[in-house]
Formats: C-alpha cells, structure tokens, sequence
C-alpha cells in the first residue's frame, strides 16, 4: 500500500516538473517564528528536570524525564519514562514499585512497561536505567494537569500500597518541541539530536503535497540504523497524516558524530490550513500491536515563497 502511494506521489511530481505546472513554497524558522520559538520555549519548561526525583528507599530515588501523547481511535496513548536510580551498595527489584497515572477528570490508570523494556526487572548497585510506560488516557489530548505516582508494595495495609510521591506536570509545560529547537532522544539505545528542519509546499494541478525534513545528529559512539520510526503530520484541527519516506531516507546508516537529513512526504487537502503542523514520531510495538508515541515537534508557522526555486529529482 506504500509502495502505491509512493508511486502515485511520485508521477504526479514527474509529471509536475515536466509540465513546470507546480507552485512550490519553503517554510522555514523565520525571524518571527524565532520570537515565537523563544517566548514559547520560555513560557514552557522543556524539560521535566524542575519537577525533582522522588526517594522509593534509601539511596534509591525515581525522576520523570519525558511523556508524550499519540492519537488512537480507541483512545490516545499517553507514554512517560522513569529513570531509576541506585546510589547504594546493593541490586533494587524493580518489581517492588510501580506506577499510576491520574489525568486531570480523576481517571486513575496503572502504568504498564513498554516491550522493549519488559526485561528491566533488576536494577545494579550504584546505576541507573531509563523504563517507559504507557496508559489508554481516552480522549485527553494534553499533557498538562496529568500526575504520575509512585507506589511500593505495602501488606500492611488495607490495599496493599503505600504512595511514595509523584508528579504533576505543570499546566506550562509541553511535550512539543518548539520550533527551530532540537531534542536529545534515544533512537536504538544511542543518543540522538533530533530537529524539524525544513518544510516544502508542492501544488501540483490543484493538489498539495508535503515534504518535510528532519535532521538528525548521532552524539553516541556506534552506527545508527533506520529505527524505522513512524511518521505523521497533525494539523492544527487535529487531522492526521501519514509520511511516507523517501527510498534515500530509508534503510539508512549514521556514523558516530555524523548528521544527515530525513525526508518525508505526504498529500494534504488543498485547504488544509498550514500554520499549527506538527511532526510526530512514533514506534511500533508489535508484541502489543500498538503504535507509542516517541516525540513531536512544532512545525514552522511562517510562509515564504520561493518563486525562483527549481525542483530537483525527486527519489520516492
């Protein structure tokens, strides 16, 4: 079904440049999109550093590090990673503590451990490791107002639990990133710097197509491999989009302190307002049969045209 759609988009770009019947349009970080990145950025924390750790035992403390939110029919999927961390002489079982989270109607939902980090059942003396969670939050679409508690088992009393502490995220926060700044994130456990980079408007006979590019950087000390992330464009009216990339932006290997930018495409309708876009990243868990949500970026809200720009050939 990709290959299809890859074809089609691919044709009808062919065809475009023979005819040099196409408008092509370049959104980039503008001068005004700068203020608005630094107010926005200012106005939000970035990070969830300010929230502090909580202590499970002695010398044994959790903190909240990232949380974000996909959109499901069967309900938006919300996840949030704990790192752990173990400053004493002995191993910690991770199975002694868990994790709730309470959305801002009073909903309360037990964490459950994504797969790929089912097998982190132990923690080391004197480390620390990173675990990510998710919960079917329903409708809720933010972040702000969600708490995330912290439990160990307790069989003294009357439910068998006893609350540690906890987290709520601040209603100035937000889990997307603002435009023209750049993410440190984990892509097969090396640490990657991601940035929405560029966007690019083709109207082709009356249809709008969309390619994006994201840069990536590898800050780590191996080769990283196409995750194979999902990609998809939300609006500002909260219509979502597949991206689809393209065949140079597949199958790709980044070298240690090396940096390279990712490609994206997808057709919108010719109506579709573009101030508001955002660019998420997503991962397939096959054993749950579910999509979690990785990372969003706010996208570039100021138009420029290009008149003068020529397309070159396209590979999809």
């Amino acid at each position: 079904m990709h290959r299809q759609k890859k074809t089609c988009i691919a044709m009808m770009l062919c065809a475009a440049m023979l005819s040099q019947s196409f408008v092509f349009d370049a959104y980039g970080t503008s001068a005004a999109d700068s203020s608005v990145s630094k107010s926005a950025s200012g106005a939000s924390m970035f990070t969830l550093d300010k929230l502090g750790s909580v202590t499970l035992k002695q010398s044994v403390s959790v903190k909240l590090t990232d949380m974000n939110i996909s959109v499901h029919p069967d309900g938006n999927i919300l996840t949030y990673t704990l790192r752990y961390s173990n400053n004493s002489g002995s191993r910690v079982d991770l199975i002694d503590y868990f994790s709730k989270l309470s959305t801002p109607s009073g909903t309360i939902i037990k964490g459950k451990v994504v797969t790929s980090d089912a097998g982190k059942r132990t923690l080391p003396a004197n480390s620390s490791q990173s675990v990510t969670y998710y919960v079917n939050i329903g409708r809720s679409a933010q972040v702000n107002g969600m708490k995330v508690s912290m439990f160990g088992w307790d069989f003294s009393s009357a439910t068998y639990e006893k609350k540690l502490g906890g987290f709520t995220i601040p209603a100035q926060y937000s889990s997307v990133v603002p435009v023209g700044k750049s993410k440190k994130m984990k892509m097969n456990n090396i640490s990657v710097t991601a940035k929405a980079d560029t966007v690019q408007r083709y109207t082709i006979n009356g249809k709008v197509y969309i390619k994006l590019g994201m840069k990536l950087s590898n800050g780590g000390t191996k080769v990283l491999s196409d995750p194979g992330y999902k990609a998809y464009l939300k609006s500002a009216g909260g219509s979502i989009f597949e991206l689809l990339p393209e065949s140079s932006s597949t199958g790709y290997k980044l070298q240690p302190q090396e940096s390279r930018t990712i490609y994206y495409w997808t057709e919108i309708p010719s109506t579709m307002k573009t101030r508001g876009m955002t660019l998420q990243l997503a991962q397939e868990d096959e054993t749950l049969k579910m999509q979690l949500p990785l990372q969003s970026f706010k996208l570039p809200a100021e138009l420029r045209i290009l008149p003068w720009l020529k397309a070159k050939a396209l590979s999809l």
